[in-house]
C-alpha cells in the first residue's frame, strides 16, 4: 500500500504544512474536506514511503508517467479540440 503525505497551503501562512495519512485513498478522502475550508488555498496528496518522502528514482519514474500522460493529452486536444479517452472497441461489446 503507498503511503501519502499531504501537503496543504494556508492563505496567510506561506510555508506549506504537512499530514501522513496510511494510504493514498484516505488522503484522496480527507483533501476535499479540508479543501472547503476558507484559510486553505491549496491541498495536494503525494505518495511518500514509510512515512518520509519517497526515494527520488521512485518519484522520478512516477513524473515521468505523469508527464507522458499530459502529454498525451495535450496531443489529442491540439489534434481534435477537446479530448475523449481512446475506447478499445472490444471493451464495449
Amino acid at each position: 500500500m503507498i503511503k501519502a503525505t499531504m501537503i496543504i497551503i494556508l492563505t496567510s501562512l506561506g510555508s506549506p504544512h504537512t499530514a501522513e495519512f496510511d494510504s493514498m485513498e484516505t488522503c484522496l478522502k480527507q483533501a476535499p474536506i479540508i479543501e472547503e475550508q476558507s484559510a486553505i488555498l491549496e491541498v495536494a496528496c503525494i505518495p511518500s514511503s514509510k512515512g518520509n518522502w519517497i526515494n527520488i528514482n521512485d518519484y522520478n519514474v512516477m513524473l515521468e508517467g505523469f508527464l507522458n500522460m499530459m502529454d498525451t493529452i495535450n496531443r489529442r486536444q491540439d489534434e481534435y479540440d477537446h479530448w475523449e479517452p481512446l475506447v478499445d472497441e472490444q471493451q464495449q461489446k
